[in-house]
């Protein structure tokens, strides 16, 4: 009688099924661990809201406040994935030898001679607003004014102070005249780990319902710093504040902040504002509250694109 051979290998047919099978369990494997644009990018705005409500926290009772810096990408420049903490140094402080009152109280700038008493003079060159007190009674302190290579002052215009609203304080009779002078951030630790497929839009990401000014977008503006006082409120914005020379004044924000966190990929081909999947940040100016808002799509790039989408974000809109 004759028993059927056993088999003792697979055929040709079933390996190659086989082989089929595992290619597409290990293609569904592959596509199902990449992070979708859209995980990374919420990945990334939770993140940044993060850091952002550590430095409030630093600030709140520290009189120098506390700050982030945001530093574009080396390769990118339109794009910005690196957050890092700030060292908010102490205020300078000295008495002023001239300068204060200029001779023409109509006069919006002048030139003083300050002289510190807990820092060198050097570290005048540092320094981005000032503040003029005297311990005479009902002498009352100024405003903060801005100060620019340690030796101009001058009104602040983004905080609206004109001839016809600020004062220079008046020269002491006894007493002299003294001063605080609040520096620039240093930048200090990383603040979040790096995305690589998601970062901020600094071409639609800026102050206000216009993309034009010092601070409408944020694209060429350098490192941008967000300083928060000691109430943790948006004391200032400043751009280009790692550079040696600071040509541009930081701005008191009147108006909210917007950052659009987008795919890497998006940013690069500007496609940011088309897609859903697109996030804003909405800082408010007056409490500091941060707010996360999906994105409007938009039909196109121009700056009444970016101000509908901006608009759309101010309302809070719910992230699904």
């Amino acid at each position: 009688m004759n028993y059927p051979r056993p088999r003792l290998a697979f055929t040709v047919v079933e390996l190659l099924v086989v082989t089929v099978i595992f290619s597409i369990l290990m293609s569904l494997l592959v596509v199902g661990g990449q992070p979708s644009a859209g995980g990374q990018i919420r990945r990334l705005a939770q993140s940044i809201v993060s850091a952002i409500l550590t430095a409030q926290t630093s600030a709140l009772g520290n009189e120098a406040g506390a700050a982030v810096i945001f530093e574009p990408s080396s390769t990118t420049s339109n794009a910005c994935n690196a957050l890092f903490f700030a060292d908010s140094q102490p205020y300078i402080k000295g008495t002023v030898g001239s300068g204060v009152p200029p001779s023409s109280l109509a006069s919006t700038s002048t030139t003083v001679a300050l002289t510190p008493t807990n820092a060198d003079a050097a570290d005048l060159a540092n320094g981005y607003k000032i503040l003029f007190r005297c311990d005479e009674p009902y002498l009352a302190a100024s405003p903060w004014m801005s100060i620019s290579s340690g030796t101009t002052v001058a009104f602040r215009t983004s905080a609206n102070q004109t001839a016809q609203n600020t004062i220079w304080p008046k020269k002491p009779a006894t007493a002299p005249l003294q001063f605080l002078v609040a520096r620039y951030p240093v930048k200090s630790s990383p603040a979040i780990d790096v995305i690589k497929t998601a970062a901020i839009d600094l071409r639609y990401s800026g102050i206000g319902n216009t993309t034009t000014g010092d601070y409408g977008a944020l694209a060429n503006k350098g490192a941008i710093a967000i300083t928060f006082n000691s109430a943790g409120v948006i004391d200032a914005v400043m751009q280009n504040v790692l550079a040696t020379t600071k040509s541009v004044q930081p701005v008191v924000p009147a108006a909210p902040l917007y950052l659009l966190i987008a795919s890497l990929s998006d940013i690069q081909s500007n496609e940011s504002l088309q897609k859903e999947y697109s996030l804003w940040l909405v800082l408010a100016p007056n409490t500091g509250r941060i707010t996360i808002a999906s994105n409007v799509t938009q039909n196109g790039t121009a700056e009444v694109d970016v101000i509908n989408a901006r608009a759309k974000a101010r309302q809070s809109i719910a992230v699904k």
